[in-house]
């Protein structure tokens, strides 16, 4: 006789249910007929208000009508929450850290956009999210705060611009893909399909990216492609994740004239170069005859 036939699994679910992610309730739910009936008799639409409320703040109440939403607060916290969490990989993405929450993903994804450095990224994100914890949070913040908050990152009025406006997106829209939120572009939306809904898995999907590109190939056990170390590092720290250009890297100042002095001239700038020394120190020598 298995587990779920010695207990009631409605009185199971309800004991555990503080407990249990979204990933958890999809599993059970797909279990049985009847393990999905028990579930859905334990967790009904209070249980689902009362943690959207505890994950993405108090304001989701005040975007959705009285009665809740459209098709049910089941049906809202779910929808916003990931299929699946993608696998760590070799290269260290900054978006692997937190593909358990879509609304914090889509937020790396704007922070790191157009960015070089990974430790200045990471670091950022992680004060941003211990500040701001939730969509709620962004919405009331001030921007001057937020501004001096992305001051590492550079680009602060766009970036707060960009995470005001998707979080209240992220909380009002009945979305159907993030690309119709504001400030995010197709490596985010790239970025939400593997690190969230599970296109990982699907071996049909591909993205243009190159760092999503070496993630895919890493966690999917293929061959990567041949990138540098350096350049491995710097992606997803650009714009759409692309490696810079060798052209737009910044040029180094043009040598000191002492460092020219040391390098060896050609054989006829050579010798012009003796004749007039000469001619400057015969010029200079003082004349050998005493004066009358």
């Amino acid at each position: 006789m298995s587990f779920l036939n010695l207990l009631d699994v409605s009185d199971m679910v309800s004991v555990i249910s503080d407990n249990l992610s979204a990933i958890d309730i999809r599993k059970l739910r797909a279990a049985s007929k009847h393990v999905r009936s028990a579930v859905d008799d334990a967790l009904d639409d209070t249980y689902f208000r009362h943690r959207a409320v505890q994950h993405f703040g108090a304001l989701v109440l005040d975007c959705q009508p009285a009665d809740g939403p459209l098709h049910g607060w089941r049906h809202y916290y779910m929808k916003r929450c990931p299929l699946a969490v993608a696998p760590q990989s070799e290269c260290h993405l900054v978006q692997e850290g937190y593909g358990d929450c879509q609304w914090k993903l889509l937020c790396v994804c704007i922070i790191c956009s157009r960015t070089s450095s990974g430790p200045a990224v990471r670091a950022t994100a992680s004060n941003f999210f211990t500040v701001y914890p939730n969509p709620s949070a962004v919405i009331r913040a001030d921007e001057g705060d937020l501004q001096t908050l992305l001051h590492v990152v550079g680009m602060q009025p766009q970036r707060t611009k960009a995470l005001k406006r998707m979080s209240a997106a992220f909380l009002e829209t009945d979305f159907q893909s993030v690309d119709e939120f504001f400030g995010i572009g197709q490596f985010g939306k790239d970025s939400w399909n593997i690190f969230c809904m599970n296109a990982f898995q699907d071996p049909n999907f591909k993205s243009e990216d190159k760092s999503l590109k070496l993630y895919l190939s890493n966690v999917r056990g293929q061959t990567m492609p041949n990138y540098s170390t350096a350049k491995i590092k710097y992606m997803s720290r650009t714009k759409q994740g692309q490696i810079p250009k060798q052209g737009s890297q910044k040029k180094l100042p043009p040598p000191s004239l002492s460092k020219r002095a040391t390098k060896p001239a050609t054989n006829s700038k050579l010798s012009a170069e003796q004749d007039s020394c000469k001619s400057k120190r015969v010029i200079a020598k003082p004349s050998s005859a005493k004066p009358s």
